[in-house]
């Protein structure tokens, strides 16, 4: 078994160019570890491959960036020579300053959005150890008509990219009633969504908001 550790950051003053950072080490800490850093461009896809020196190990990455939903798709193979050991498919965010005036707080809105559909992250049997606790909050943005435009981990007790990712997957298909500002016009907004060990455990105001 091998853990995955992904940074991704974006580099200041340039146009949609990020850091991708990658760390893979086996989780008994006795085999080689492979890590690697380089800069892309966020509007097309990436393909590298790299080994480790004086090994049989290497380690394939692609991504998928989509610009204007701010994430980015990775699907990450790790191989002995010839044979593959083990996959990581997931989603980080692109996260640059999307704070703009235009996406509003859940107290500003004349309606708050009610879910209308959510799906379940899907979380292997054992992925998450006995007797741990995973907490994961996000912070998305519910666009005008309802889906989710963007998401990101405000605060996490785990390192694990694998489960992280998972749950970015199932919260990326999320569907909301458009909200709205007190004039009735669809607007977007923030709003944050809690999982403890992959099942939904806080929904920011829904309750409150939902009898405005």
């Amino acid at each position: 078994k091998w853990s995955c550790k992904i940074k991704m950051a974006p580099i200041r003053n340039t146009e949609d160019t990020y850091n991708f950072g990658l760390s893979i080490k086996p989780l008994d800490q006795e085999g080689p570890s492979l890590e690697t850093s380089f800069e892309f461009n966020a509007v097309q896809p990436v393909e590298r491959k790299f080994s480790l020196s004086n090994a049989a190990y290497s380690a394939s990455i692609e991504l998928k960036p989509d610009k204007r939903h701010h994430r980015c798709d990775f699907d990450i193979t790790l191989a002995h020579g010839a044979s593959p050991l083990e996959s990581f498919i997931g989603t980080v965010i692109l996260w640059k300053d999307l704070s703009g005036a235009d996406i509003f707080p859940l107290e500003d809105l004349g309606k708050s959005p009610a879910a209308l559909r959510t799906v379940e992250p899907q979380i292997p049997s054992g992925m998450i150890p006995s007797g741990a606790v995973y907490v994961t909050t996000f912070e998305i943005i519910i666009a005008k008509d309802g889906t989710v435009e963007a998401s990101r981990i405000l605060k996490t007790n785990t390192q694990n990219m694998d489960y992280n990712s998972r749950l970015f997957l199932a919260l990326r298909q999320w569907l909301f009633s458009p909200p709205v500002d007190i004039d009735g016009n669809p607007v977007s907004c923030f709003f944050n969504v809690t999982f403890t060990n992959g099942k939904v455990t806080h929904e920011s105001a829904w309750a409150a908001e939902a009898s405005r």
